[in-house]
Order: structure tokens, then sequence, then C-alpha cells
């Protein structure tokens, strides 16, 4: 069995479109998810 890794999008920012492709992959709507990454890499506070 592969060992699960959890990654931070805020570290790994490079790394947006991966992030966005596996979510909308397993529940659809890439516009949301595509919205919502890209918002919360770019906002200074850890919770937007």
């Amino acid at each position: 069995m592969a060992e699960l890794k959890i990654k931070s999008l805020l570290d790994n920012p490079a790394e947006l479109e991966f992030f966005i492709g596996w979510f909308a992959g397993r529940w659809g709507n890439e516009a949301v998810y595509r919205d919502c990454m890209s918002a919360c890499i770019n906002f200074a506070a850890p919770l937007p």
C-alpha cells in the first residue's frame, strides 16, 4: 500500500492545477475549486 502524504496548497502553490484537477475529478465543478483554491493561496490570512 502506498504511503499517504498530505500536502498543503499554501506550501506548494505551483501544484495548484494538480489540486484543482484532483478535487474536480472526484466531485466535479472545476470552476468552484479553481475559484476557491486560487483565492486561498492569494489571501494574506491563513483562513480566508
